[in-house]
């Protein structure tokens, strides 16, 4: 290897999602030029001080984003593959609380930011929707979650980095329906975050009022 280390971290600039990369190289070359590619991106890479070299360059949720450090000299080029990245290393939302209020039907959502990066996809978060399900898990409505004051863990019990808390109200006439769920779905920078079921409510009189996973999986732009 050419570096002695190189890290990537994600970044939210101008409303779009960015790879920062950093390089160290193990021996600096004078006229050496430094590059960080990924699929049809290619950035140079900047002198922060003497030692490292720093990059930013548009972060595709959407393809598979395998990063390469390359290495301009006079005598060649050398290319080194970096460590392949995941949108699930840096983005993690957890459902921390999850209430209904019986009198209105309305669903209580407070989430936490789990990650840095999450905190300032949190905070900027607006579309945040309530799918409504049939018995098929067919989608048969959808309400859109308004923001409201959220109840802050204590400070012992809080592992957030941001806090954000949503409600809506479930129209009535839902509950005509043998049967039907609740999921949440979260979306900004063109990323789909999907919670699993956080209501049920059949006419049989079994009601599910709870999260059936405290966290979100992550898909992109559908």
């Amino acid at each position: 290897s050419a570096l002695a280390s190189s890290e990537t971290k994600l970044s939210f600039k101008n409303g779009k999602l960015m790879l920062d990369v950093t390089l160290v190289p193990k021996m600096l070359q004078p006229g050496s030029t430094y590059y960080v590619v990924s699929g049809y991106d290619k950035v140079e890479a900047k002198a922060q001080n003497e030692t490292s070299f720093a990059a930013s360059l548009p972060f595709d949720v959407a393809e598979n984003n395998q990063v390469y450090a390359v290495i301009e000299t006079e005598e060649g080029s050398l290319q080194e593959k970096l460590p392949e990245i995941y949108v699930e290393q840096y983005l993690a939302i957890d459902i921390r609380s999850m209430s209904l209020e019986e009198t209105d039907k309305k669903i209580v959502m407070d989430l936490t930011a789990v990650t840095e990066e999450s905190a300032v996809f949190l905070k900027s978060l607006k579309e945040v929707s309530a799918v409504v399900l049939n018995g098929k898990n067919e989608e048969i409505r959808r309400l859109e979650m308004k923001e409201s004051e959220v109840s802050l863990p204590d400070s012992e019990h809080d592992y957030g980095f941001a806090h954000k808390a949503f409600t809506v109200n479930l129209p009535e006439e839902l509950y005509e329906m043998d049967l039907f769920k609740v999921i949440v779905k979260l979306k900004n920078y063109g990323v789909t975050m999907t919670s699993d079921e956080i209501y049920q409510y059949s006419k049989d009189g079994t009601e599910m009022n709870g999260v059936m996973g405290a966290g979100f999986r992550i898909s992109f732009e559908e």
